[in-house]
């Protein structure tokens, strides 16, 4: 800091807005319980705003503390630890960066919930997971591994598996 500038202060924080470390941490939280359907729900519940931008400190406390009542652990040293996607992840994470292409947390988020989906893919009691995946990817993405698929396109697979759930949820409704 050199002369000039003066020290932020807790209002001028609370002016401000949460930052970036702030707005990852809301974000984990949300994704690691699961909680990405209700998250505008949660915001205006919790801290009254419709929008995490427009989140300040009190706001960010408030939505944090709703978080750790439903479960989350925000003391953890390793926050990936909190993931539902653990295992998977460990095996994804080998690959490193690869700029372009998906992150070892989509691979890992979208093998597990492959696997959660059994009823979809084991109709006849094959049980052929992997094959039954490659083809859903060739399918959907013209690639047969999930090493391949890019950020873009391992973005709409999962969206793909969600719409999957939804539909199975909404059929069994009826």
């Amino acid at each position: 800091m050199t002369g000039k500038e003066k020290p932020v202060t807790a209002r001028a924080q609370k002016k401000r807005g949460i930052n970036v470390r702030q707005m990852r941490l809301l974000r984990f939280a949300i994704r690691s319980l699961g909680l990405e359907d209700n998250y505008y729900d949660i915001l205006l519940r919790c801290a009254g705003v419709s929008s995490s931008k427009q989140l300040d400190i009190g706001g960010f406390r408030a939505v944090m503390a709703y978080l750790e009542r439903q479960g989350f652990k925000a003391h953890s040293s390793k926050l990936k630890a909190q993931s539902k996607y653990k295992g998977y992840l460990d095996e994804w994470a080998k690959l490193g960066h690869r700029p372009g292409m998906a992150t070892a947390a989509q691979l890992a988020r979208i093998e597990a919930d492959w696997d959660s989906l059994e009823w979809f893919w084991n109709k006849n009691g094959e049980g052929k997971r992997s094959a039954a995946l490659r083809g859903f990817l060739k399918n959907r993405f013209g690639r047969s591994d999930l090493r391949m698929l890019t950020f873009a396109d391992a973005h709409k697979a999962i969206e793909a598996l969600k719409a999957i759930v939804r539909r199975h949820e909404a059929a069994k409704k009826q």
